[in-house]
């Protein structure tokens, strides 16, 4: 929960199996996604076939074919589990994770090197020894069936990345997690100088496959997965997520007629089709629309998107574009020939929230002068039936506009309002502050006072 609040500007993905491996592709019931994601960071880099150790809590080992298909993997205790298990079941010392490193440097040292005896003559080298020997040489073995079970097969993959198939040639493995490292080692020819060795096991496999150890390979695999997303949707499909869109049901609507308005908040995958689920205004949603019917919905939307009491419009009557604006706060004019200002509030669209004021509230706000005091300490919805000014430059002459202040839009801090002639915009509150002050200014130029300062009540 405190990531969440601390991290507002984020955006989050919560990633499933299916996001790296569908079951067609060899994932089985529950398995997990770390190791799912390593898998696809290993490939993404080398491609297939691919093989990881994952060091952890738990010591893991995940494969694919060269078609990329997963041939599944294994799962037992870390380092840690194994040395609380005999410190807490037995007399032997707890070892610390700090101490198996340092031994490991000890048996590397340039200088004068201690490779750990596979006849350990002191307590902590034999249990340090004993799981390092298992990890090793049930890692050669691993290895070794990988290497023939992918001898004689090559990739035939569907997919490719980028257009271009990748094969992992040089059987490149990878070892990742928090002793990943140590795995990488053990891996190496000969333990890495790690464990004493003979001529023979010295020689097992050597040429036939490279260790590399990547502790980010979970990350490439995410990294992979969001990227290949995102070129598919901008390649693939017009995304459709955030469009308003309309549909004519046998229920009246607030509009008074049938048509009913809406957002598309979700889109997925269902059988290999894009899907979308829309919710509607009145908070009913609409799921599993395909593509055929969601235009349908689209194309219905902008025969009403006049109705649509999210869309802000631009001064259209003077040929000019809302986006071409820019404002100069201290004197309330606009220039349309340069752009927009940066304090502007942003016009969103879809579902938008109008709170209007209530009538007792304006007369009493009409009798406060000192403006910016009046609207930071005022609740927003009072400052909805307030008139505003504005200058315009059309051409080489400054046009003045009044405005109503309509309603208050919560989630985005801003106040809707609709000038004399029709024409629609958003104000921060900083924009709302400048042209109430300048309306103060020009108040008497204000034929239409009376009649668009009322307020409308339900």
């Amino acid at each position: 929960y405190k990531v969440f609040s601390v991290l507002t500007k984020c955006r989050f993905y919560l990633m499933q199996g299916d996001d790296f491996f569908t079951m067609d592709q060899g994932r089985y019931e529950n398995m997990g996604v770390d190791r799912l994601a390593t898998l696809t960071g290993a490939t993404h880099l080398q491609g297939s076939p691919a093989l990881v150790f994952d060091g952890g809590t738990a010591t893991t080992y995940s494969a694919t074919d060269s078609n990329g298909i997963i041939l599944g993997g294994g799962i037992g205790p870390g380092l840690k589990i194994k040395y609380d298990c005999l410190a807490n079941n037995t007399s032997l010392p707890d070892i610390s994770h700090s101490k198996f490193i340092e031994r490991i440097q000890r048996a590397q040292d340039s200088d004068e090197p201690q490779p750990l005896s596979i006849f350990s003559k002191n307590t902590e080298d034999a249990m340090i020894c004993d799981a390092f020997q298992e990890f090793a040489l049930k890692g050669r073995n691993i290895i070794s069936h990988w290497l023939e079970k992918n001898k004689n097969t090559t990739n035939e993959r569907d997919s490719k990345v980028d257009g271009v198939k990748k094969i992992n040639t040089e059987r490149v493995i990878y070892c990742t997690g928090g002793d990943g490292n140590i795995l990488f080692e053990l891996l190496k020819p000969r333990f890495g100088g790690v464990i004493e060795s003979s001529n023979q096991n010295s020689q097992n496999l050597n040429e036939n496959y490279i260790v590399q150890f990547n502790k980010n390979l979970v990350h490439y695999g995410v990294a992979d997965v969001l990227s290949k997303q995102f070129r598919y949707k901008k390649l693939y499909e017009s995304s459709y997520l955030g469009q308003r869109v309309a549909k004519c049901f046998d229920v009246e609507s607030e509009l008074g007629d049938n048509i009913y308005l809406g957002t598309v908040i979700k889109e997925y995958k269902n059988g290999g089709k894009i899907m979308y689920d829309v919710k509607y205004d009145d908070q009913d949603e609409e799921n599993g629309l395909g593509v055929a019917e969601l235009l349908v919905r689209l194309e219905t939307y902008r025969a009403h998107r006049k109705d649509d009491p999210s869309v802000v419009s631009s001064k259209k009557s003077y040929g000019r574009e809302k986006s071409a604006q820019v404002e100069s706060e201290n004197s309330g004019e606009v220039d349309i020939a340069k752009g927009p200002s940066h304090d502007s509030a942003p016009n969103k669209g879809g579902k938008r929230k109008c709170f209007p004021a209530k009538k007792s509230t304006v007369a009493k706000m009409a009798k406060t002068r000192d403006i910016a005091t009046e609207v930071n300490k005022s609740h927003p919805t009072e400052l909805v039936g307030r008139r505003v000014a504005k200058h315009f430059k059309i051409g080489g002459s400054r046009k003045l506009f009044f405005g109503t202040v309509k309603c208050y839009y919560e989630e985005s801090n801003s106040w809707f309002i609709e000038y004399d002639d029709g024409d629609e915009e958003d104000y921060s509150r900083s924009q709302l502050i400048n042209y109430l002050k300048h309306y103060d200014a020009h108040k008497e130029q204000d034929k239409d006072k009376e009649r668009n300062s009322e307020v409308t009540h339900d």
